[in-house]
């Protein structure tokens, strides 16, 4: 839950899931190194979130850098941008 929270703060504060994930990343490859694979294993969880990989009350939205929310509730893909000429 202390994991689902962080990543829900960090996207609030407007950090792109990208960079979230990266985060998330970097915690998990120092946990295997440290042999911690249950702790690995909550960080995987937290990741799985960010993806959708989920139920959908745990997903984690987090903002497209166009403004949209990236995971809208139909779990359709947000619009890019349109290209200005």
């Amino acid at each position: 839950d202390r994991l689902r929270s962080l990543a829900l703060h960090l996207s609030s504060t407007g950090l792109s899931r990208e960079a979230i994930r990266d985060a998330f990343e970097q915690a998990r490859a120092q946990l295997r190194l440290a042999n911690r694979e249950a702790d690995e294993d909550r960080v995987m969880d937290v990741m799985d979130f960010l993806a959708g990989w989920c139920s959908p009350h745990m997903k984690i939205p987090t903002e497209a850098t166009n403004g949209t929310t990236a995971l809208a509730s139909n779990s359709e893909p947000a619009s890019p941008p349109s290209p200005r000429s």
